[in-house]
């Protein structure tokens, strides 16, 4: 059960690092277009 409990921990740790990057790209992203077109 440890194990499973390991996988599962690790499933949940990388999904909400993944959404985080995700977003952290989105708002990079927007803010790249933002300066794009206001300067």
């Amino acid at each position: 059960m440890v194990l499973d409990g390991d996988a599962v921990s690790y499933a949940t740790f990388r999904s909400h690092l993944i959404s985080h990057r995700g977003a952290f790209a989105a708002f990079s992203l927007r803010h790249r277009i933002f300066h794009f077109d206001y300067h």
